[in-house]
């Protein structure tokens, strides 16, 4: 055992006195923490403001002046309404407005078909078609109603004028619409968590950036750890200390868990971090982040050892470090929350490490979860962790004979 220790402070002295092992383990997730959370308050913040819409309606009929009423109450709506459809169209083509409707002149006996403009590809655009459709579901589904009635009240009253009928359904469709203020069924959203505390919403936007900054730089920081085996490898220290004693599972052990302390105390920092600093509830669920943060460091230093194991020169150290931690990011969520993904898309990345630590911090951050929330993820990246071991074993013994 005191082998092992040796090897172990030996790594960490190494690693220390370097200073890009500083830069990679506790300057670059900070500075890309508050970056990335600085965005992800933009991007919330401008979901509050509301999109301008230009809006003609050559119809001033009683139901285009229903879905006018409907989209001027929106709140994430600023209806402006313009001389023609010509003023719509160049409007939102410029830029202008994030969409445009123009209502048709009402023709008897059919459904009126507004048209709603939109410039391709743009967010804002697909942001106020959500709401427009919803606005014109409503009025829909009001004419329905009063047309409905009128037809019931027409075979009663079979003698009325038709004068008569229309204003039946004049005042049925505005009763109708009215309801929609007040709907006799109403959702009650009711968000809970293991310790009974409510979720939160993230308005800060670290409650994604910290957690996935803290786990794609966990891979970062394997730079200078994984760099030891290949320096040890070129000076042909590691072929002496083979000649020794030493067992190669005592050599591969210290190594190891010299890689897990040092992810593990980078990761308790930034979590430090962001509990004193951004205010970020980690430790409200101090056993389930814990327990995540030492699953993590566990699977970062066997990935670490793995890297060793195959990597020959420093370069191939910074690809086999850089490569994996960007394709995990990306794949995984770092740089953007997964819910704004598509459901295949966030299937395949749930088998992921990073989308598992990230989320898995989430579950604590922001869903106010506890441990029953980590245990897949611990596992999980227990399993991966598992796997990068085996491979790292059998190359290391492949080379030590």
């Amino acid at each position: 055992m005191r082998r092992v220790l040796a090897i172990i402070l030996k790594d960490l002295l190494q690693m220390v006195r370097d200073w890009k092992t500083a830069f990679f383990l506790l300057i670059m997730p900070i500075v890309f923490t508050l970056m990335f959370g600085f965005a992800f308050q933009g991007a919330a913040g401008s979901e509050g403001s509301a999109l301008p819409v230009a809006y003609y309606a050559a119809d001033d009929g009683l139901v285009g002046r229903a879905l006018l009423a409907e989209l001027a109450e929106s709140p994430l709506l600023e209806l402006e309404e313009v001389a023609d459809a010509a003023a719509v169209e160049e409007g939102v083509a410029g830029g202008a407005y994030a969409a445009g409707i123009v209502v048709p002149p009402a023709a008897a006996g059919e459904r009126m078909t507004p048209t709603l403009y939109l410039l391709p590809g743009s967010s804002g655009g697909l942001a106020a078609r959500v709401e427009i459709d919803s606005a014109a579901r409503r009025v829909s589904s009001a004419v329905e109603t009063a047309e409905r009635a009128t037809a019931l009240y027409a075979e009663r009253q079979p003698s009325d004028a038709e004068i008569n009928q229309q204003q039946f359904f004049d005042e049925t469709l505005s009763a109708a619409q009215a309801a929609w203020d007040s709907p006799p069924v109403e959702l009650a959203v009711a968000p809970v968590g293991s310790t009974g505390q409510e979720a939160e919403v993230d308005e800060s936007g670290y409650g994604h950036a910290s957690p996935a900054m803290m786990a794609q730089f966990a891979i970062g920081g394997l730079l200078g750890a994984a760099g030891i085996l290949v320096t040890e490898r070129k000076s042909r220290a590691l072929h002496r200390l083979l000649t020794t004693t030493m067992s190669r599972a005592e050599l591969l052990l210290g190594h190891f868990l010299a890689m897990f302390v040092i992810i593990l105390v980078q990761i308790l920092l930034l979590m430090g971090f962001g509990q004193l600093i951004l205010k970020l509830p980690y430790f409200a669920e101090p056993v389930a982040s814990l327990l995540l943060a030492g699953a993590t460091a566990f699977f970062a230093a066997a990935l670490g050892l793995l890297i060793g194991t195959m990597a020959r020169t420093e370069e191939q150290v910074i690809i086999f470090s850089l490569l994996p931690m960007f394709v995990l990011a990306a794949l995984g969520g770092a740089w953007f929350p997964l819910e704004l993904m598509p459901a295949g898309y966030q299937r395949i990345a749930m088998w992921t490490p990073l989308a598992r630590v990230v989320e898995g911090y989430k579950d604590i951050l922001i869903r106010g979860l506890g441990i029953d929330a980590v245990i897949t993820a611990v596992l999980i990246l227990l399993g991966y962790a598992a796997l990068c071991l085996a491979i790292a074993v059998m190359r290391f013994r492949a080379e030590a004979r």
